[in-house]
């Protein structure tokens, strides 16, 4: 299994989870099968593109890798770097939120990365 596979599993795991622990609230998957895979593609976007390199094990073996200084700018350059793709990714898909006007399982995933 690829990691992004494994981390997609991931994600439908816990948004069922969390939709079985409280059905009176709204969904974080949309029901309409394209309107879920842009928003899975959106929360990939952050787990697999940003937030790996906001990771102390990562930025420890970077380090070990360039050194301190150098550790910085690395993780600097791509986390700037996943953040311009999920913004042409955002782009004619994102209202008050990542999806639309409502709260979705991106938006879930990009709040800690903020």
């Amino acid at each position: 299994m690829s990691v992004v596979e494994s981390k997609r599993r991931g994600i439908d795991d816990h948004v069922s989870d969390l939709e079985e622990a409280y059905p009176e609230t709204q969904r974080l998957l949309p029901r309409d099968p394209v309107d879920r895979a842009v928003v899975r593609a959106l929360a990939l976007a952050v787990v697999v593109d940003i937030q790996p390199f906001q990771n102390s094990g990562t930025l420890n073996a970077i380090e070990t890798l360039t050194g301190p200084t150098e550790k910085q700018a690395w993780a600097k350059r791509w986390i700037e770097k996943g953040f311009e793709a999920l913004e042409r990714k955002l782009e004619g898909v994102h209202g008050r939120f990542c999806f639309g006007d409502r709260v979705t399982i991106a938006d879930v995933c990009l709040a800690p990365q903020l």
